[in-house]
């Protein structure tokens, strides 16, 4: 996701928005299930759990290294996103730090399904 915010974002070509809460909403709402395309799904390039952390932690790492170094405004450019649409780059922003919850809230769904909880 940083990668599309950082290369490949254009101008704004449409008038402003201030969705950042509402998408924030919508991303972590478990009761509208997505399915994510199959060019972010994991499947098969990630072997072990271990793995899987230490690449959210890198991933996590260079997205806080960005925030803290942009000086854009970054409303001020968009990008076609594969489930949002139109977004700006800061509402892909949006999407980026809420995703973690959405994710964590389904693995809880699912150990309670399993009596893991």
């Amino acid at each position: 996701m940083l990668i599309m915010i950082t290369q490949r974002c254009t101008p704004r070509t449409t008038p402003p928005t201030t969705r950042e809460h509402e998408i924030s909403q919508i991303v972590r709402d478990r009761t509208r299930k997505q399915i994510a395309p199959d060019s972010v799904r994991p499947i098969g390039r990630i072997a072990t759990l271990a793995e899987a952390a230490e690449k959210f932690r890198e991933h996590r790492a260079r997205s806080i290294e960005f925030v803290t170094a942009c000086q854009t405004d970054l409303r001020a450019f968009e990008i076609q996103h594969p489930v949002g649409g139109l977004v700006t780059a800061q509402e892909c922003l949006t999407i980026l730090t809420n995703h973690p919850a959405r994710h964590a809230a389904q693995i809880r769904e699912i150990r309670q399904s399993l009596g893991l909880s």
